[in-house]
């Protein structure tokens, strides 16, 4: 029987890695002496030589970090590692403050910057049921309501003050309320009863004082293609309803900036085709648009930008959204490219609002109808730790309740 090696400065896996890898390598977790694997990729590494390969050897608990972008391009067969999320001890928990001091009210929003970020499928929604509309779910889309409040984050180190966000509260929303109305598919007579149109609006009235443009960026999941991994921007709100100059100026300044850090990344897997790698690249005339029609239900772009407000859709395929939550140098470019767009299109006043009809007339005459949400202008950086732990926390409890298999996006 081999012996095990001595633990050396306290590299214990995560439990979650520990149980898909302890069956292969049972004694070898900590093993000083990694080097690189007989098959000559620099994603696989071997724990010598009569082992099988396993990516990259752990640091310590609850060390998410993983090798550098540049290093991965020819890496052929990562597995698909589960993300670890911190996991700090009760007392820990207790002493921080509450991410926010309104639990009441089905929403968080915080208005620090120009720049807002909203997930309105972070929770399982019912949406339909009136207006002959059949009712349906809306299943949930992983990891939208984290990556909104890392985006609003990561901007603040090159805009000088956090994005803004709007997310759930998952201590307030029941999956499938029917008190909750979906976001992003509400009639007109329907928008006074939302309260994200709300937060909308005090987002419009918040930023007016500053004299600092503003900015949507609405993220969303979409289900991993068999033939491609590519992320949906859509702009399709503001190609009906904005001026045509300014929108052409933004979407190449998307396709531009975004394409740059599309191309760094390497080839991903897709959850529905395992056997193929695939780039990701920006698709830039997406069916997933974000506009349905003038007489049809307003999506969350589509209302930012009858109330003056560019916005852009964002359909994040599975695979991305798992890379831009493991990897803080993805995260960091891809806040880095939306900051760009931004001063290049929207702070020069390339974009500036022309609405073809009298909509947007309707969405800022409504606004005095709405019941003020309760803000948090400022977030601290604690208290976004804190958040993200109860945003980790919860999902952790959602796939144990549904024993891994829960229904998602």
């Amino acid at each position: 029987a081999r012996s095990t090696p001595e633990k050396q400065g306290g590299l214990v896996p995560t439990s979650a890695r520990r149980s898909r890898f302890e069956r292969l390598m049972p004694h070898r977790w900590d093993a000083p002496h990694l080097h690189r694997g007989r098959h000559g990729s620099l994603g696989r590494y071997s724990a010598g030589p009569d082992h099988k390969a396993f990516p990259f050897a752990p640091r310590a608990l609850g060390d998410s970090r993983r090798p550098q972008l540049a290093h991965l391009k020819h890496a052929r067969s990562l597995p698909d590692l589960p993300i670890p999320h911190p996991r700090p001890s009760r007392s820990t928990l207790a002493a921080l403050p509450s991410a926010s001091s309104h639990l009441d009210q089905p929403i968080i929003i915080s208005t620090s910057g120009p720049i807002l970020f909203t997930a309105p499928h972070g929770v399982r929604l019912l949406r339909g049921g009136h207006n002959g509309e059949p009712q349906r779910v809306h299943l949930r889309e992983r990891w939208a309501s984290e990556l909104a409040v890392k985006l609003a984050r990561a901007v603040g180190q090159y805009l000088g003050t956090p994005g803004s966000f709007c997310i759930w509260n998952h201590a307030r929303v029941r999956p499938e309320d029917p008190e909750q109305l979906d976001p992003n598919f509400l009639g007109r007579a329907q928008l006074s009863s939302s309260p994200w149109h709300s937060a909308l609006h005090h987002f419009a009235r918040a930023a007016v004082s500053p004299g600092r443009p503003l900015f949507h960026i609405d993220i969303h999941g979409k289900r991993d293609r068999r033939d491609n991994l590519d992320v949906d921007v859509g702009l399709g709100a503001m190609e009906a309803l904005w001026d045509a100059t300014g929108v052409a100026h933004l979407k190449a300044a998307l396709a531009r900036n975004l394409g740059e850090v599309f191309r760094a990344l390497p080839e991903l897997k897709s959850r529905a085709n395992k056997r193929t790698r695939f780039h990701v690249n920006a698709e830039m005339d997406p069916y997933l648009c974000g506009y349905r029609g003038p007489e049809s239900f307003l999506t969350m772009s589509q209302q930012a930008v009858e109330l003056g407000i560019p916005a852009v859709q964002l359909e994040l395929p599975y695979a991305i959204r798992q890379e831009l939550m493991r990897s803080e140098e993805l995260l960091d470019a891809f806040a880095r490219a939306i900051v760009a767009v931004y001063h290049e299109c929207i702070q020069s006043g390339t974009v500036r609002y022309m609405s073809r009809h009298s909509q947007g007339e309707f969405l800022i005459g409504s606004g005095p109808q709405l019941s003020p949400p309760l803000v948090e202008p400022h977030l601290a950086p604690t208290l976004h730790a804190k958040l993200l732990l109860d945003l980790a926390v919860h999902d952790r409890e959602l796939q144990a309740a549904h024993s891994n298999k829960e229904r998602l996006i």
